[in-house]
């Protein structure tokens, strides 16, 4: 018997139902916080997000860096889209996302809470990538429920980096 793969693509209906009994039970959800660490030109930043964000500055001081995070989170979890080598290619490379003056740690860290108005931190989103054995890794992904641990991966010293890509 053949498996049927539920979420994202699979079943419109299925999802459609999943995301109004979400909203129904808290309300839209949305992205409530971001934190990068190592992502482009960010040593370290983290900032809260309203119901409305304006980014403002001046050239080169990191708006487009900021916006550019979430369509590669979009990427790496659209169904098809090649996942994390193809969202780095489109970047060209993992030398291009990682900040230049990363040293210890030079893990690209990217952190988001997905909630509402009552509730912010509703879903927390976790990915760590660095190089393992030459190839961009996935050094640590999490997600968490109302702080409840969903599934949390980590990559060992002797794992194959294949495997975490």
């Amino acid at each position: 018997m053949a498996r049927r793969q539920v979420g994202r693509d699979s079943d419109p209906d299925l999802r459609e139902y999943l995301l109004a009994m979400a909203k129904a039970k808290h309300g839209a959800l949305r992205f409530t916080r971001l934190r990068l660490r190592n992502w482009r030109n960010f040593d370290d930043l983290d900032i809260r997000l309203g119901a409305r964000a304006f980014f403002v500055g001046p050239n080169a001081s990191g708006k487009s860096n900021l916006l550019n995070v979430f369509r590669f989170l979009k990427e790496i979890a659209t169904l098809g889209s090649g996942g994390l080598q193809a969202a780095l290619s489109e970047r060209a490379g993992f030398a291009a996302v990682r900040n230049l003056n990363a040293r210890k740690p030079s893990d690209v860290e990217i952190e988001v809470e997905v909630g509402t108005e009552s509730h912010p931190a509703l879903w927390q989103y976790l990915l760590r990538l660095n190089l393992h054995k030459k190839q961009p890794t996935i050094i640590e992904e999490s997600v968490r429920h109302a702080g409840s641990e969903v599934k949390t991966r980590k990559i060992g010293p002797d794992d194959d980096a294949f495997l975490f890509a």
